[in-house]
């Protein structure tokens, strides 16, 4: 038997993808990708091996034995030295049905010997939101006793699920103006006083982790706590409403183990929107409704070739404009798909609002009620534009980073303004690059937003945005500006299409 891992490495855990994005709200029930770690000291094994076969064995039947109840599981097979271990524990609101899907994707190839009730920090990491809550101190003070009387509730020998110990708690209290949810979980390899010492263990790291952060979280392979503070316009709120229906802790994402990041580089994550409700809202049944129910059908039967749109149908004060740009190497039916994940996601997150911005990984879209002939498209809108940035700095030379990353910007600045950089008869204002910087391996894209009359204009944009590289991304592993006039975006892994990338 082939086996499933090829020649990656033994070891590779808890791996989920690290998205920053400025609302957390439309991320609460996702199942995403945010880090993983490779055990290098433990070397790869040959194919056709023992080791493989006992592996493929035990990947093969983990799935389907049992009922997921306790969301955790362990087993190994063979013996020295080709003992294989496998160990997973979904988290406390996704047992059952929801287990297998996660685990089924898990790729864990665990050490060959295990210590049970012997606590890992080895592997513990944090995350955070960069934003910062007003009222710091207290924040803090709340936020920690709430996490404090949830690992008492996780490691309390009564919280039990038929016989077995729970070990996962959540729960949620209001602090000033603000409502903070939070969750905490075990592994139940652990007794429940390892599990007690775990989480206060991890929780010491809340001051280093998430001071006064929006929220934050620590994982591990033996424990680990997450919380947030929730902020919700009434599109949100609707959308949690149906969640809160299902008796569903708030901050709900499973747990998944998975092998490597590359299936995940061409995601299309929602990032941000913005309802512009400076233009009112439209009726049920008024013609505005009418007008931009059939201009939506209208569009979505267009081709999406060039990858871009700006037009008005009806008059005042019926008039309604979509806009939508999608990412150079996401044109035709990779554009269809985002713009139609665009219009849906404003209308749950914007409802009945004659105006709203949303912004994906491969496009955005704007609906407005402005018409296009009073749009002002001799001048640079940066009005709508916003940062994100991954919170890992690199190591080694920051100051040498940022020069170089700035400096392959500007090249793609360059261009993607080149006048024989064309696409379908028009300027693509599009380009995309990779450059060594010392040891790593730099991956970016600059785009303009194909309205802008003028070349010069996407220069004067791309060249401003990247002067706020310095605020944005100083020394971080990835990040971006974007906006609805123009964006840059780079990584330290391959994020595009390359074989669709319109670069020069």
């Amino acid at each position: 038997m082939s086996s499933v891992f090829g020649s990656v490495h033994i070891l590779a855990m808890i791996a989920i993808q690290l998205l920053l994005i400025h609302s957390v709200s439309s991320l609460n029930l996702t199942n995403a990708y945010l880090h993983h770690k490779c055990s290098n000291t433990q070397g790869k094994y040959k194919q056709g091996s023992a080791f493989e076969k006992n592996l493929n064995l035990v990947l093969s039947t983990i799935t389907s034995i049992g009922n997921f109840r306790d969301g955790f599981r362990y087993t190994e097979e063979g013996e020295d030295p080709n003992n294989v271990f496998v160990m997973f524990q979904c988290r406390g609101d996704s047992y059952w049905s929801k287990c297998p899907p996660c685990i089924s994707t898990a790729v864990s190839g665990i050490s060959s010997v295990a210590s049970f009730n012997k606590i890992d920090y080895e592997n513990d990491f944090y995350l955070s939101n960069p934003k910062n809550m007003s009222d710091r101190e207290l924040f803090n003070k709340e936020t920690s006793a709430l996490l404090e009387k949830l690992a008492n509730k996780a490691s309390d020998r009564n919280n039990l699920d038929g016989k077995q110990l729970v070990l996962y708690a959540a729960g949620e209290k209001r602090i000033g103006t603000k409502k903070v949810s939070a969750m905490v979980q075990c592994t139940k390899d652990l007794i429940f006083t390892k599990c007690f010492e775990c989480l206060e263990g991890i929780l010491r790291k809340f001051p280093e982790c998430c001071d006064g952060k929006q929220g934050g979280r620590v994982l591990g392979t033996s424990c680990n706590f997450r919380r947030g503070s929730l902020e919700m316009n009434d599109g949100d709120k609707a959308m949690w409403h149906h969640v809160l229906c299902r008796s569903r802790p708030l901050v709900a994402t499973q747990l998944l183990f998975i092998r490597n990041v590359s299936s995940l580089n061409l995601t299309n994550e929602y990032l941000h929107h913005k309802c512009l409700v400076s233009e009112g809202k439209y009726k049920p049944g008024s013609k505005y409704e009418y007008i931009l129910n059939d201009y939506i059908r209208f569009l979505a039967a267009g081709n999406f070739r060039s990858g871009s749109m700006h037009m008005t149908s009806g008059l005042k004060p019926n008039a309604v404009t979509i806009l939508y740009q999608c990412r150079g190497d996401s044109y035709n039916s990779k554009c269809r798909s985002c713009y139609a994940a665009g219009i849906s996601g404003l209308r749950r997150r914007c409802p009945r609002n004659k105006g709203g911005i949303i912004w994906f990984d491969q496009c955005f879209v704007e609906i407005t009620s402005i018409s296009v002939i009073d749009f002002n498209i001799s001048k640079i809108n940066y009005e709508n534009n916003f940062p994100l940035h991954n919170p890992n700095r690199v190591s080694g030379n920051i100051k040498s980073f940022n020069n170089e990353t700035m400096a392959l910007l500007k090249e793609l600045a360059l261009k993607a303004n080149n006048k024989d950089n064309m696409d379908n008869g028009k300027m693509a204002l599009y380009a995309s690059g990779e450059k060594r910087v010392g040891t790593k391996k730099v991956y970016a894209m600059v785009q303009c937003m194909r309205d802008l009359v003028k070349p010069k204009m996407c220069k004067e944009c791309l060249e401003s945005i990247i002067k706020e590289f310095p605020e944005c991304c100083n020394g971080k592993q990835g990040g971006r500006i974007l906006g609805t006039s123009c964006d840059f975006r780079y990584e330290l892994y391959p994020f595009l299409r390359t074989s669709d990338s319109k670069t020069v």
